[in-house]
């Protein structure tokens, strides 16, 4: 049986130029039983460099405060940026974060 998959939009049919896009996609594919020809590079294409920075600083082991002193910001701003990363590969919690960047090969 297939797992329930949450996509972030604010349509009723998800478009192309959104950031759960992707995450539709390769959940599409992998239903069907083909993989995404997507590259590695592709899944993190567009994070920002402040949410590349920030998902790396994620993988060290670092909280939103040790974020937000590193980068001189605020934990706000870390929020923020944090938040917007979800939305884009589909991920919804810190964990799935870790674990998405792990799978995907995320380098900084």
């Amino acid at each position: 049986m297939p797992n329930f998959i949450e996509l972030d939009s604010k349509n009723h049919i998800l478009q192309e130029d959104e950031p759960a896009w992707v995450r539709f996609k390769e959940a599409v594919l992998e239903f069907v039983g083909q993989r995404s020809n997507s590259s590695e590079h592709d899944r993190f294409a567009s994070l920002s460099r402040r949410e590349r920075e920030i998902l790396a600083l994620i993988t060290e082991g670092l909280g939103n405060a040790e974020i937000s002193k590193r980068l001189s910001i605020s934990e706000k701003t870390v929020r923020n940026h944090i938040s917007s990363f979800y939305d884009k590969p589909g991920v919804g919690t810190r964990a799935q974060t870790l674990i998405f960047a792990r799978d995907h090969g995320f380098r900084f």
